[in-house]
């Protein structure tokens, strides 16, 4: 169908050799499609291109060495402290504390070796906090809850931890276990949330912007 013209009017295009010829005027009208990109326009929605900036940035060394550090450090530290303490109301020493940490590695040996297995179970029980640090800051880059609700994701993830601990690390080694009653449960909880995965969640919310 050929476009309705007015009487004596002429036709806005006409078709010559096979194809269609626009006049001047019409051919001004017609987008630009590499004009529209140049500016950063998406010509099929014509909506602008924005970049958005993640949330949580990748892995970046400057970010996660001092992340990882004082969130190993404190964490590390207070459980340690919470350890001495709740084992001293029992009449246990330090040192012994260090060396059933040890008994993971020696077993049953590790209380007749000293100084020699406290210094490994201290070694051990720092290790075991900067790698649960370490674990936490990883999935903080592509898990955004985890920095934007720190407390709450640090209170699950300590529980996450004690979990792990007790009921897959500590069966696997060489550790010989007590008797688990409702009082030594509650008090392993408690302790992993606030001596644990606070402390990690907080600090790597703190050293990571």
């Amino acid at each position: 169908m050929l476009p309705a013209t007015k009487k004596g009017g002429k036709r806005p295009w006409r078709q010559a050799a096979g194809r269609r010829e626009f006049p001047a005027d019409c051919a001004q009208q017609q987008p630009n499609v590499r004009d529209g990109a140049a500016r950063g326009f998406d010509n099929r929605a014509t909506m602008p291109l924005v970049n958005t900036a993640l949330e949580n940035p990748p892995l970046v060394w400057d970010k996660m060495a001092p992340a990882i550090l004082w969130g190993g450090l404190i964490a590390g530290a207070m459980d340690i402290t919470a350890a001495f303490v709740t084992a001293g109301l029992r009449g246990v020493s330090p040192v012994r504390v260090l060396q059933y940490v040890a008994s993971g590695s020696l077993g049953p040996a590790s209380f007749e070796k000293g100084a020699v297995s406290a210094t490994l179970g201290m070694v051990i029980h720092f290790f075991i906090a900067f790698s649960a640090t370490t674990v936490f800051y990883v999935a903080s880059r592509k898990i955004a809850f985890l920095t934007q609700r720190a407390a709450t994701a640090g209170v699950l993830y300590g529980v996450a931890v004690y979990l792990m601990m007790y009921w897959v690390v500590t069966p696997l080694s060489a550790v010989r276990r007590g008797p688990v009653t409702w009082n030594s449960t509650i008090i392993a909880v408690l302790t992993h949330i606030f001596c644990v995965g606070l402390p990690i969640a907080l600090s790597v919310r703190r050293f990571s912007k």
